[in-house]
């Protein structure tokens, strides 16, 4: 009987190492498996959700956007070409930004996709060397309550007197109502 025992002891040393252990290495490997993919998921989840959020805001403003009220069309695209106004408000975002102007011109004539009278401003602005300011610059333009296109860019920097400048061209149409203008 106490060879029995002494047989069955040794039998099961083979058996846990064939049978028992690899499928105690697979378990572990398989948990390591679904807490990596759990991770995954929930990292997908709060992007998705981040995602439907911003989709949703996108959504909120477009919505809003579409709602003009007479006065902001007026303001986005007024009835004349306004230069008085397009030159104050390019002159009052240059020196927010630290840029001065250097050039500016009008072409007048009419979007041929719109059929409607457009007024082209070219011109020119120099300021320090900064990318965080030049950015912020094209952002205003962009954002301007008046509706323009912007049909040219082109910057350069330059050493001026041993200090960096950053110098730009901007080509911008401005929309104006039709029939409003002589």
């Amino acid at each position: 009987m106490k060879t029995f025992f002494a047989i069955l002891c040794f039998a099961c040393i083979p058996v846990y190492g064939f049978w028992v252990f690899p499928t105690l290495n697979e378990n572990e490997t398989s948990q390591a498996q679904i807490s990596k993919v759990q991770q995954t998921l929930e990292a997908r989840q709060k992007k998705l959700e981040a995602l439907r959020a911003q989709k949703q805001s996108l959504g909120n403003e477009s919505s809003q956007s579409s709602e003009l009220t007479p006065e902001e069309i007026l303001e986005k695209v007024p009835e004349g070409y306004r230069q008085d106004l397009l030159i104050f408000d390019l002159e009052k975002l240059a020196k927010q930004h630290r840029f001065a102007f250097e050039t500016l011109s009008f072409t007048k004539g009419v979007n041929g996709e719109l059929s409607a009278p457009q007024i082209t401003v070219n011109f020119s602005v120099t300021g320090p060397n900064n990318p965080e300011q030049f950015f912020k610059f094209l952002k205003s333009l962009e954002s301007h309550s008046r509706f323009f296109m912007m049909d040219g860019l082109n910057f350069q920097t330059a050493e001026v007197n041993g200090v960096e400048q950053l110098s730009m061209t901007v080509v911008l149409r401005a929309l104006s109502q039709p029939n409003t203008v002589e």
